[in-house]
């Protein structure tokens, strides 16, 4: 049998923090609207979330009147859907933007041309590959009434 989970991630002290709820299917609407109740450590609220399926059985008998219980496995995973965010280019951040310094410094050094910046309590930024951020449905901001695409522009708001 297959069970779905929702992964939602929160800005964390070093890393993210995590939050898994199941869900009966990949539908980033109702995914984005569960992210709207979850509140984490020091008020932090989801900035993404991804989806994965799990195969799991019910535990079999082991010939000696117990059971045998069957670990789940991860079949599918999606890729990050952020929440109510802005596609920066690397190219489109002044150099004397103080703000975003550290910022730039780190998509230069990870070979990255484009971050998404969130605002869902803290503001948090997350440099990805630019493959993950354009190519199919790898990655979309979501936002709690739709799914947006980006409309052009250099620095894009989705």
């Amino acid at each position: 049998m297959r069970k779905h989970y929702v992964d939602f991630l929160s800005p964390g002290t070093f890393v993210s923090e995590e939050s898994s709820a199941p869900i009966e299917d990949w539908d980033t609407h109702k995914a984005a609207q569960m992210a709207t109740h979850i509140l984490e450590r020091y008020g932090a609220r989801p900035y993404a979330f991804r989806f994965r399926t799990m195969l799991t059985r019910d535990p079999l008998p082991d010939g000696e009147g117990g059971l045998f219980q069957v670990q789940p496995k991860e079949v599918a995973k999606s890729g990050l859907h952020f929440i109510c965010g802005e596609v920066i280019r690397y190219d489109d951040i002044p150099d004397d933007d103080k703000a975003r310094r550290i910022l730039k410094a780190n998509m230069r050094n990870t070979d990255c041309a484009l971050a998404v910046e969130t605002r869902n309590g803290y503001r948090h930024t997350t440099v990805r590959p630019i493959a993950s951020l354009t190519q199919g449905a790898t990655s979309l901001i979501a936002v709690p009434s739709q799914i947006m695409k980006p409309t052009g522009g250099r620095s894009t708001r989705w």
